[in-house]
């Protein structure tokens, strides 16, 4: 086990200088900051692991999710991931499993335990965590924040910068309104428990 684990990790420093090599000639202000102020170069990043399931939508909507190789055991969209491995759940990574896929990136949010991340920063992986929308703009950052640490391709790119103006021209729309009705807006089924957000998240913006 000590054999596998000093290889998993020599792997992944090897591909997190690879992918460091594909970021020179970018200056380091524009990198990418993730929710601990840790920038972070965009690179070609082949071996990507996601400890939650909207960081792996997000993946798969700038057009990269051929990249992942490991997701948490909620993960169910897109219907691929049914494919990939298993790393745990959303508050237990197994950190075992994620090291026997040899990530190059690994990408975490805001409510995976911090030991658990803190472990695979220095087991060498290379770790980009992101905090949790609380608005409709900060999702669309985070999509634009995503597709630029990937370097997604222009069409993709094009699509996430393009979230924040629909955005925009619903705002616009609804502000020329002469009435705005109260809406509750459920999630999760459509029976009994009913779920509604409350406050403060980027479901009630």
């Amino acid at each position: 086990m000590r054999r596998q684990l000093a290889s998993a990790i020599s792997i992944a420093i090897l591909l997190t200088l690879a992918a460091a090599f594909t970021a020179l000639g970018q200056p380091a202000a524009s990198y990418p900051i993730d929710y601990f102020g840790v920038r972070l170069a965009p690179g070609n990043y082949r071996r990507i692991v996601s400890l939650a399931p909207n960081l792996t939508e997000t993946v798969f909507f700038v057009g990269e999710f051929k990249r992942l190789v490991g997701v948490t055991s909620y993960d169910t969209y897109p219907p691929e991931v049914k494919e990939l491995a298993k790393v745990g759940g959303f508050i237990d990574p197994d950190l075992e499993i994620i090291l026997s896929l040899r990530p190059d990136l690994v990408l975490a949010y805001r409510g995976n335990p911090l030991p658990a991340i803190n472990k695979l920063k220095e087991l060498g992986l290379r770790v980009f965590v992101l905090d949790s929308p609380q608005t409709l703009d900060e999702l669309s950052r985070q999509s634009v924040m995503i597709a630029q640490l990937l370097q997604a391709d222009e069409k993709h790119m094009r699509r996430a910068e393009g979230f924040s103006k629909r955005i925009a021209e619903a705002r616009s729309r609804a502000a020329a309104l002469s009435a705005h009705p109260r809406v509750l807006m459920l999630a999760g089924s459509v029976q009994p428990p009913y779920y509604s957000a409350g406050r403060g998240n980027y479901v009630d913006d």
